[in-house]
């Protein structure tokens, strides 16, 4: 089995361009040799000839060979700016996770602070927090700590407690059930009539309201429009020409 051909990698193909330039780089030499060394006409015109041969394929060498390294340098700055437009969007993507990852402790943060305490403590201790959470946010593992976690961490560094109501010191004491006297409950007076009315006495009512909204009044409507003019009576064009003037086909009175 014949041996499977070499890869034409850029490197093979840059030590390939290489290698025939200094092939052809030999023959220019040579043919240059026997061009001096020519002992007649004839042999001086074929090694003239050979060498010009030689001299074009060697330029073409060289164009080929730089023309290859102009490629492999657009190749690798292709490479690089789409390295750095895929390092672009992780740190994006990672930073955008990150905002989301701070901004659901910052909402935990903002209803106990605005809640408890008064709004310049709320605000200094808040602005602490969020320092405190950006220097967490540069943390490697920030995104795989738990939400509840960081909050836990940031309250017990903070010390961030609800504040106790004072204002139940300041409520009246609730009276002893012991020194507190029953009320005498009052008949209603819908009961104390009806103990001293007599069967058949009857007890006006009051008159019924009717709460119904009135109707809307019927609505105006605009007077009727006035029939048109009577058409002009039809006139024949002749007789409306001037007298003296005859119809274009001639025809007069």
């Amino acid at each position: 089995m014949p041996p499977a051909p070499a890869v034409l990698t850029p490197e093979r193909i840059d030590a390939m361009l290489s290698r025939t330039a200094e092939i052809c780089m030999a023959g220019v030499e040579s043919a240059g040799e026997w061009l001096t060394a020519a002992p007649d006409i004839e042999s001086f015109e074929r090694a003239g000839r050979a060498l010009q041969t030689l001299g074009r394929n060697l330029r073409q060498t060289m164009a080929l060979k730089q023309r290859f390294d102009r490629e492999q340098v657009a190749v690798a700055a292709a490479q690089r700016r789409m390295a750095d437009d895929a390092r672009q969007d992780a740190e994006r993507a990672h930073g955008a996770a990150v905002w989301r990852h701070q901004t659901q402790v910052r909402r935990h943060f903002e209803r106990v602070l605005w809640d408890e305490y008064e709004a310049d403590d709320a605000q200094e201790i808040f602005e602490e927090l969020d320092v405190r959470l950006g220097q967490f946010g540069g943390d490697d593992t920030f995104l795989q700590t738990p939400v509840e976690t960081l909050i836990a961490r940031l309250t017990d560094e903070f010390v961030v407690e609800p504040v106790e109501d004072d204002a139940s010191d300041d409520a009246a004491p609730e009276p002893d059930p012991e020194d507190a006297t029953p009320e005498t409950t009052a008949l209603p007076l819908a009961m104390a009539d009806d103990a001293t009315s007599g069967p058949d006495e009857v007890e006006p009512t009051d008159p019924v309201i009717d709460t119904a909204p009135e109707p809307p009044p019927d609505p105006i409507l605009p007077p009727p429009r006035p029939p048109d003019p009577p058409p002009a009576p039809y006139t024949p064009p002749w007789e409306r020409l001037p007298r003296g003037e005859a119809m274009p086909s001639g025809t007069g009175w």
